[in-house]
């Protein structure tokens, strides 16, 4: 055999072996597929049994909006809502699970947990978010800030998709809910255009537990605009902070804004306090500070959008994101806004890896 013949072997021996290792590679992709397609339709399971379960036992049921339930595999198992989990999964896989229930609003949010050891363990999307890889402390990232884990920088990991649209992930709270903004959103509303005695005109009031925008956003999570019913039930009530700011505050920690909250509500909008937080430069320090634009992400769009805070040395003047920065202007100026909720800790991460093409994904 000559040396043309033997390169010639090897090569087709090298192809061999990296066929079997692409096949290998894609079947070890298949199985594991497969057995998640498995124990997701376990995890349907049992929440349609938990659905038929308290449906007759209604009673049991959260009464008011926050407060959550437990039903256990063995309580379905009994009642016959769901067949034995022993015989759901295979023969040596040992499985034990619940279903948690929650009220938001006027919706029942029913979660299936499975634990089904080095298998199988439902995963919630808060837990993924603040998985300690995902933490940093310098750069672009996750940051750790008083029990909460806020996006900061320019970070490419805090997508979400939810009702059918891309979020950008503001930050998971001390109650692991995740706040998420609107990426995209077109619609333009007047903040407030009441009659201003301080001005003598119909400049609005900065008072957003009377204002205009208030209301907009509530009859914009009533219709299915926004969000469509049957995802309501992903999003928690939660009180927003809305108090007015003075041109020179400083503060950053929120303690200016949440001076003052609404009651728990499904939808509001940003903060001053949050826009500046998510800034890296270190030059910024107060309201108006141009620096603030800089390695933000929340400073990355091309038209004037609605915060939530008030000036509090005028009247009629809001704060609105311009030109990359904080401005203020006349509460009854039509301006875009990107509504802002809170998702519930119990929501389940399904795929994703929180990119803009590649975005969370829940079930």
């Amino acid at each position: 055999m000559n040396l043309s013949q033997i390169n010639k072997k090897l090569a087709l021996i090298g192809g061999v072996v990296v066929g079997l290792v692409v096949v290998a590679v894609i079947a070890i992709f298949i199985i594991a597929r497969d057995n998640n397609l498995e124990f997701s339709a376990i995890e349907q399971q049992l929440r349609r049994g938990a659905e038929k379960y308290f449906k007759d036992n209604a009673n049991l049921l959260p009464k008011e909006n926050g407060q959550k339930t437990v039903v256990d595999v063995t309580t379905l198992e009994n009642g016959e809502y769901i067949p034995l989990l022993s015989k759901m999964v295979k023969n040596d896989v040992v499985c034990n699970g619940e279903v948690r229930v929650s009220k938001n609003g006027k919706h029942y949010l029913y979660v299936p947990y499975l634990n089904c050891g080095k298998e199988y363990v439902t995963e919630e999307l808060y837990k993924k978010i603040i998985n300690p890889s995902n933490i940093v402390t310098k750069d672009d990232g996750l940051y750790k800030i008083n029990n909460e884990y806020v996006f900061r920088g320019e970070p490419t990991n805090n997508f979400v998709e939810f009702a059918g649209q891309k979020w950008l992930i503001i930050k998971v709270d001390k109650d692991n809910h995740i706040k998420i903004m609107q990426y995209e959103n077109k619609n333009r509303f007047v903040w407030d255009n009441r009659y201003n005695i301080d001005r003598n005109s119909n400049e609005g009031i900065n008072n957003y537990l009377k204002s205009s925008i208030e209301t907009e956003l509530l009859n914009l999570f009533d219709s299915e605009e926004l969000i469509p019913e049957k995802e309501k039930r992903f999003v928690v009530y939660k009180p927003f902070c809305i108090g007015k700011r003075s041109e020179t505050a400083a503060d950053k920690s929120g303690k200016v804004e949440c001076a003052k909250m609404t009651k728990a509500q499904p939808l509001g909008l940003i903060t001053v306090g949050e826009f500046l937080t998510a800034s890296l430069d270190k030059n910024c320090k107060t309201t108006y500070d141009a620096s603030c634009q800089n390695y933000n992400y929340l400073a990355k769009f091309e038209h004037s959008w609605w915060t939530i805070t008030g000036n509090k040395e005028k009247s009629h003047r809001i704060y609105r994101v311009s030109s990359s920065f904080i401005t203020d202007t006349s509460a009854s100026n039509e301006i875009r806004i990107k509504p802002v909720l809170h998702l519930s800790d119990n929501i389940i991460y399904s795929g994703g890896i929180g990119t803009f093409d590649d975005p969370y994904i829940i079930k």
